[in-house]
């Protein structure tokens, strides 16, 4: 492990040499020799020791950062968990109503037809026995009432058989 280390901390081009630059020009490590003589006309040399306190302080700015967002993430997923509770319980209520409400209409229903059909079948059976008792009264009368017309035109049939007589008399007369 320590050999691994040291071939990684060794300059690539003077192996006796440690690392202590990274040139971000050429994106490479290099020893203070290198540094000297290839990368003085770089842009961004940066010690490395600098870069390592720098990324400290900025990993532990991120891990702040990053536990912050973990407990809010973990806040609105509980907000979100409670929420969709809420519109179970919603729905679940909404439907139950529903179901209240739909037996309420047919039992309504029930009862309104029950209502008419009962008020029906009595009208019908009212009227029927109005038929029935005008029908009685229609067949009593007919018998009363036609017995003094049969009476009556029984005597205009005489009274014609009369009148044709008597006419007939009168024709007679003056044809003797």
């Amino acid at each position: 492990m320590q050999e691994l280390l040291k071939s990684l901390m060794a300059c690539p081009n003077h192996e006796k040499e440690e690392v202590v630059y990274l040139c971000k020009d050429h994106d490479t490590t290099c020893c203070n020799k290198c540094a000297m003589a290839d990368h003085r006309k770089c842009e961004e040399v940066k010690v490395l020791s600098d870069i390592v306190h720098d990324t400290n302080v900025d990993c532990f700015a991120l891990k702040t950062v990053l536990h912050d967002l973990q407990q809010q993430s973990e806040n609105l997923l509980e907000h979100e968990r409670k929420h969709e509770e809420f519109v179970s319980k919603i729905e679940s209520k909404a439907l139950s109503s529903l179901k209240t409400i739909k037996q309420k209409l047919f039992d309504m229903h029930a009862q309104l037809e029950s209502e008419v059909l009962s008020a029906i079948a009595d009208k019908k059976k009212v009227i029927g026995e109005q038929i029935i008792t005008n029908n009685k009264n229609t067949c009593q009368l007919i018998p009363n009432s036609s017995q003094p017309l049969l009476n009556t035109l029984r005597n205009l049939e005489r009274m014609n058989t009369l009148f044709s007589c008597s006419s007939a008399l009168k024709r007679m007369r003056y044809v003797v």
